[in-house]
């Protein structure tokens, strides 16, 4: 969730409430507009759906790497050893 800035009305000295992708501000009490400077905006990052997917792809990849590597060795000894050497090998077949 994305942080709530605060500021004064320079005229009335009320609190405003600066949100995201908001340029300026109306005061709710005298009606003036505040101009928010370009270094205090905040701007909403959005992630395609492309990117989210290799995220996922990335975190679940993760994921059964680490239960290859530290679960199944404690249950299968010969499990660990076909595991690791695909594991060695898997990466000169990606391109």
């Amino acid at each position: 969730m994305a942080e709530v800035k605060r500021f004064n009305c320079p005229s009335c000295g009320a609190a405003l409430e600066l949100q995201v992708n908001e340029n300026a501000l109306n005061c709710a009490y005298c009606g003036s507009t505040v101009s928010i400077p370009q270094e205090l905006r905040e701007t909403a990052v959005t992630v395609s759906p492309e990117a989210r997917r290799w995220i996922k792809i990335s975190i679940w990849g993760f994921v059964i790497l680490m239960i290859i590597t530290f679960v199944v060795p404690f249950l299968c000894s010969m499990c660990a050893m076909i595991a690791g050497i695909g594991g060695s090998v898997l990466p000169f077949f990606l391109k």
